[in-house]
């Protein structure tokens, strides 16, 4: 029986004000992870932009819901108050799992940044982690890797494309789209903006002076105080409701225009979306396009692959704890025999003797029972 349940909190059950009290400091959340280390036999933790997932060598249902209150008693919040999180047992924990590190639970579906965030998760958990854990966690990281390549990667899918698509007619008719923001997002935007559409005017905005001047894939970057009008602003940063109402007052936005916002935690201020001038999207709009591609034939042939992946590793690791369950017996049955029989085997009596051909008549004979039992144990 495989031995992993997990917690989960993902974006789109929950608000996105709800959420973002769950991207806490860094450092708060390793002590958090740290203490519920030291209540359970090992602890995996996950972070991303759509999710927060905690998962745990246990199959106790109560002991996941105890898991829970502590932890957001640790990063504090009211556990009457902060929605439960989903939890899910053994089988449905692993092929959730298996799922996220495929891409399949993504807001783009099978964007690849899932995967080092997964090993990075892993890296930082693994302190916390008893074997059992690590052995699964590997496991799905294998899965990931062999679903991707034998399905996602054939091209059918697409990342930042998924919310562009919303808006292709206003693309095309932009006057000019800014990006606020110089990281990887940004990055990935600007490429496929100039891929996908010609002729476009894009400039690129940090609120980093030591970025201004440099530039992103030939584009020049301007500091944040010098943002344009522009018919489709971008925003990709690290700055929590960076846009806020007084934000668009003090560049002068009123015209209107189409608000992009990737960040999570939020870069838009919740009050933005009320304003009458801005079309705003976010990541929950994602989340809810990802929902209905889910249902798209043409990913039937990944989930089936994915089933059978999950379903391999059910069976091998059954397979692998019924071998090591009859090592364990088999060297144990050893130890007794041998230390039954010490006295002769110490005062070195002849290995023709009576006693010692008995001795080893009985290593055979208990070998050759638990060989026979793990034979048909295993069929």
């Amino acid at each position: 029986m495989i031995t992993i349940s997990l917690l989960t909190w993902r974006l789109g059950n929950i608000t996105s004000e709800e959420f973002e009290c769950l991207l806490l400091e860094t450092e708060l959340i390793k002590t958090s992870v740290e203490e519920i280390a030291n209540l359970y036999s090992g602890v995996f933790y996950l972070s991303t932009c759509q999710r927060v997932i905690i998962a745990v060598s246990s199959t106790d249902a109560d002991k996941l819901q105890t898991l829970a209150a502590h932890h957001l008693e640790n990063l504090g919040l009211n556990d009457q108050e902060f929605p439960r999180p989903e939890i899910l047992l053994q089988s449905k924990a692993l092929y959730h799992l298996g799922e996220v590190i495929s891409g399949l639970d993504s807001v783009v579906i099978g964007e690849d940044q899932i995967q080092s965030q997964f090993k990075s998760a892993y890296q930082m958990s693994e302190p916390y982690m008893n074997k059992n854990l690590k052995t699964i966690l590997q496991l799905i990281i294998r899965t990931g890797k062999r679903v991707r390549n034998s399905t996602l990667n054939q091209g059918n899918l697409s990342t930042i494309s998924l919310l562009t698509d919303l808006i292709t007619d206003e693309i095309e008719s932009a006057g000019s789209i800014g990006i606020i923001g110089t990281g990887k997002i940004s990055y990935l935007i600007i490429k496929h903006l100039t891929a996908q559409f010609d002729n476009l005017s894009i400039q690129v905005y940090s609120t980093q002076k030591d970025r201004v001047k440099e530039n992103v894939l030939g584009l020049p970057i301007y500091a944040i105080e010098n943002l344009q009008k522009h018919d489709i602003i971008f925003a990709a940063t690290s700055t929590t409701h960076l846009i806020n109402p007084r934000f668009i007052q003090h560049y002068h936005l009123v015209h209107n225009f189409i608000l992009v916002d990737f960040g999570m935690p939020r870069n838009c201020h919740p009050e933005v979306s009320a304003l009458n001038n801005i079309t705003l999207y976010n990541l929950l709009d994602l989340i809810k396009i990802s929902k209905l591609q889910k249902t798209n034939k043409s990913l039937s042939h990944t989930y089936n692959v994915l089933n059978m992946e999950i379903e391999l590793i059910i069976q091998n690791f059954d397979k692998q704890q019924l071998t090591e369950k009859h090592i364990k017996s088999l060297r144990f049955e050893i130890e007794r025999l041998v230390q039954k029989n010490k006295a002769s085997i110490v005062n070195g009596e002849a290995k023709n003797s009576k006693s010692f051909d008995q001795f080893v008549n009985q290593l055979i004979h208990i070998s050759q029972q638990h060989l026979e039992r793990a034979i048909t144990e295993g069929r």
